[in-house]
This record gives C-alpha cells, structure tokens and sequence, in this order.
C-alpha cells in the first residue's frame, strides 16, 4: 500500500491543528474525533492494540454519505517505514489525537476560565 498521501494528510492535520485552524469535534464513538471537510470527514480514533497498554491510533477517511473509503494506523505507516521504530508515526499521531480532544472538549477555554478567576484579585476566598 502507497502510503505517502496518508503521511502527507497527518502532518498537514497535525500543522493545522496546532495552528488552531481545524474545528475538530467529537465523534459518537468512544476516544474518537472528526473534522469535516466539504465533501469528506476525517475522524481519529484511540483503539486497544494487540498487547495491553499499546493502543494503535487510526485515522479514517469518510465521504459524503458517512462510508469509509480509506483508514490506516500508525502500525502500518511505521512498517512502510522500514524503519522499526513504532514511536515514529505513533508519536505524531497521538500528539494529533491529544490536540483533537482538547480542541472538542475545550480546554483551553476551560483552563483559560480558571486562571483568569484564579489572578483575580478579587478570589473570594
């Protein structure tokens, strides 16, 4: 399997999430996310992998009427690697992961909230 589109469209998902430009949204599956595009969605999902404690990330590509069309996992762009190392594409791809749920659950919102009543001078406590 040709795998240089699907690297290509993690890390431009990975440079537009930390840039803030990607609305990212929870999906109705458990640990996933997505993020709609004109005629496609994109969601990212957090799965048990085969030994306890490794979960394997994957990311799904969705079309207009909901039918997955393409999906892969960060297993499968390490072997294409060749290079043995599994941290490679994991490491981005959980770090993309841990991005989308922030942005859909909003937390920055919520931790910008808490500081800004807690370096008020006015605590009322």
């Amino acid at each position: 399997m040709a795998l240089s589109k699907p690297k290509r469209l993690i890390k431009a998902l990975f440079e537009k999430t930390q840039q803030g430009a990607i609305d990212w949204q929870e999906s109705l599956a458990p640990d996933a996310f997505q993020v709609s595009f004109k005629d496609h969605t994109v969601q990212i999902a957090r799965h048990d992998g085969p030994t306890e404690g490794s979960p394997v990330l994957v990311l799904s590509v969705l079309n207009e009427e909901g039918v997955m069309v393409d999906r892969f996992n960060d297993e499968e762009l390490d072997h294409e690697d060749g290079t043995g190392q599994r941290l490679t594409w994991f490491k981005t791809m959980n770090e993309l992961h841990n991005l989308a749920l922030r942005h859909a659950r909003g937390a920055d919102k919520a931790l910008n909230a808490i500081l800004e009543e807690l370096e008020d001078d006015d605590l009322p406590f």
